[in-house]
């Protein structure tokens, strides 16, 4: 349908732009398929430059938009661990993104969340050994650096995005900087009371900074919101063990 749209008018943007999600979902649902036979190869390539080419000339038809920017900047996101230096050319669509539509905070948090995530597969490449473990770990503390700027400039714009707070609470977290990431999702949790999974994880990082009354009072609202979140139950059963609260 997309295809025979384009045809009808090649000149809408819009078109361009679904076509390039469409093709990154048959990306992802060959990528997953089992097997690695000729047929499968070709199609990922076919699927991976058919993305990448449909994003970009959505930009060519209306460079103005800045919608068509951000989608070649999410395309090229997705397609990180698949091709070399993408992160780079995500970054400068979202750029050109937030410049054609300043005071838009979202375009510097999807740079922050892109590079938190390159930090976490690094992160996970660096465990798994091999020749290039070094490498990726030296490329751990770089990508944080970089998502923390990038929440911060988000939050600068709009200092209620609680998104990008608690985004970069996540950094925080992985630096290790305990403290920091409590007062990120402090500043969030009376406007999420309802989610017993921010519960759970602020619940686990007072316990890690030794709060452990509030600790035990966060992982209880996280079992009283969701009675089967297992996860929790296990660490509140850990605390009531410390108190010899068997």
């Amino acid at each position: 349908l997309l295809v025979e749209a384009i045809n009808w008018n090649g000149k809408d943007d819009r078109y361009y732009r679904a076509s390039s999600q469409a093709a990154l979902s048959l990306l992802s649902m060959e990528l997953n398929k089992k097997g690695n036979d000729a047929d499968k190869t070709t199609k990922i390539q076919n699927y991976l430059v058919s993305s990448i080419n449909l994003a970009k000339r959505a930009t060519e038809i209306s460079p103005r938009e800045s919608m068509n920017w951000s989608n070649l900047g999410d395309v090229y996101q997705n397609l990180m661990g698949l091709v070399d230096g993408v992160d780079r050319l995500a970054e400068d669509s979202y750029l050109k993104a937030a410049r054609l539509r300043s005071g838009d905070a979202s375009f510097y948090n999807k740079i922050g969340s892109m590079y938190l995530a390159k930090s976490d597969l690094s992160r996970q490449l660096a465990a798994s050994g091999g020749v290039n473990a070094v490498k990726f770990k030296q490329e751990i503390m770089p990508n944080l650096v970089r998502a923390e700027e990038n929440f911060k400039k988000a939050i600068d714009l709009s200092d209620n995005f609680g998104l990008a707070i608690y985004n970069l609470g996540a950094v925080y977290d992985r630096l290790g900087k305990v403290r920091e990431a409590i007062v990120q999702l402090e500043k969030i949790a009376p406007y999420n009371s309802k989610q017993p999974t921010l519960a759970f994880e602020l619940g686990l990082l007072y316990y890690r900074d030794n709060q452990k009354d509030k600790a035990l009072d966060q992982l209880r609202r996280a079992v009283l919101l969701s009675s089967d979140f297992a996860n929790a139950r296990w660490y509140l059963g850990l605390l009531y063990e410390e108190r010899r609260d068997i």
